[in-house]
């Protein structure tokens, strides 16, 4: 059985090293697909120096209401190619302002459980931090991140539109607790939020302008609904490195 992840990303130098190293600890492959990043997004990459990492570059295609699929889908052929013929190959989709939390190497345990009880996705439990204040997302009670952690198959893709969730998994899907990822880039959005919101509201056929107007205004005036971080200790291991706690 082999643990692999893919991580979208462009223009992500500032926090896509503690990712890709949240996701060292287990896995046994990972794909960065770059939408062709002209920071130092690649270098840091590289940086890390480790073969499990392979990098990939595929323009995305910016505000498109198909972008988001395609982009995965891209990623997800890839995989598939490299692992054809390969059999119980789980995969975990990641962005690259997320970050695993230290629980991560349980995956293979849920990996395994998948296949003895015939469950082929997993939804895993998310959480946002909002680092520069030590705050949690307190929307709602439970975050997840639907059928992020799959059983790879030549069947499986991703439809063509915003916020896409694999299509034809066969079996039951299951909610995880086993593992965390942390949102990292709250404070880093406040400069192109409006940029955000006017893309947004000309071409998202997702968000309507009231949903819209109530996100940026939350997030500009700090309206969010937050709780205070119970315990410095739960956080990843790679954001205390990275942010010295």
């Amino acid at each position: 059985m082999k643990i692999v992840a893919y991580v979208l990303g462009e223009n992500v130098e500032k926090y896509i090293q503690p990712c890709l190293k949240s996701l060292l600890s287990f896995c046994d492959y990972i794909l960065y697909l770059d939408g062709k990043s002209v920071d130092k997004t690649i270098e840091k990459v590289m940086q890390l120096n480790d073969e499990r990492i392979e990098i990939r570059t595929i323009p995305f295609e910016h505000w498109s209401k198909e972008a988001n699929g395609k982009q995965r889908n891209n990623a997800l052929n890839i995989i598939k190619e490299k692992f054809k013929g390969e059999k119980d190959v789980f995969v975990l989709r990641i962005d690259a302002d997320e970050v695993v939390d230290d629980n991560g190497f349980r995956l293979k345990e849920l990996a395994e459980y998948g296949l003895k009880n015939d469950i082929g996705a997993f939804n895993i439990n998310m959480e946002h931090f909002i680092y520069n204040l030590g705050l949690l997302d307190n929307t709602m009670n439970r975050h997840y991140v639907p059928l992020a952690f799959f059983k790879l198959t030549n069947y499986i893709s991703y439809p063509e539109v915003e916020h896409p969730c694999l299509s034809n998994i066969k079996g039951r899907v299951k909610d995880s607790d086993i593992c965390t990822i942390f949102h990292l880039r709250h404070a880093l959005q406040l400069f192109d939020m409006k940029e955000r919101y006017l893309n947004n509201l000309e071409k998202s056929n997702m968000h309507n302008k009231q949903f819209l107007d109530a996100w940026y205004k939350n997030l500009i005036f700090g309206t969010y609904l937050v709780k205070r971080l119970d315990d410095i200790k739960r956080l990843p291991k790679q954001l205390k490195e990275e942010f010295l706690l």
